[in-house]
């Protein structure tokens, strides 16, 4: 769903003039990943599950809107190189991490969609572990034909969200990028 959580996730998506448009997600050529920094080491946490219903016209954002769900448990922590560092994945999936164990889901809801000098905002309240913070997923989007690309994110603090395992101190950036790439059809109307 510039940059889910979705988002997810999540992405934005163009339509018929006055009508709110559906978006097919195309999760094959979509990816959801947060960056952080461990040990002073840039670090990926990649998720292979997620899903969105958009529903977007770039001409009529009134009745614009992104649900998005990540499964947390789908993460995969790997470092720049892409190597897997199972270390950092069970601290991540942990009670201390997004407790995968207890929340299944991260989800993203939009509540307004606006365009921007450079893209879209997308403003709505992001669910993490159970605690809601509210974030503005800011994204760019190009629509050809019936394709849509749209690419973006937003930071946060995983402290807010309850993601303090006293062991981590300051070895664990506090800030957390969430990206997100979404390629969606135009979905056939009906």
């Amino acid at each position: 769903m510039k940059t889910l959580f979705a988002s997810a996730a999540a992405a934005a998506l163009c339509a018929a003039p006055a009508l709110a448009q559906d978006w097919t997600l195309d999760p094959d050529a979509s990816s959801v990943e947060a960056r952080l920094s461990v040990f002073n080491a840039p670090t990926i946490l990649s998720f292979d599950r997620f899903d969105a219903s958009i529903e977007l016209d770039p001409e009529s954002l009134d009745d614009a809107s992104i649900n998005a769900v990540v499964y947390a448990a789908s993460g995969v922590a790997t470092n720049e190189a892409g190597r897997q560092i199972s270390d950092y994945q069970n601290a991540m999936e942990g009670a201390s991490g997004l407790d995968v164990a207890n929340h299944e889901a991260i989800r993203f809801v939009s509540d307004t969609i606006s365009a921007t000098e450079d893209g879209y905002d997308a403003a709505g309240m992001l669910t993490v572990r159970g605690l809601e913070q509210p974030v503005v997923l800011s994204f760019t989007l190009e629509i050809d034909g019936d394709r849509a690309v749209a690419a973006g994110g937003f930071e946060l603090d995983r402290t807010v969200l309850g993601m303090t395992n006293s062991s981590w101190g300051g070895n664990v950036s506090e800030t957390v990028e969430l990206r997100v790439h979404i390629e969606a059809d135009r979905a056939a109307e009906s």
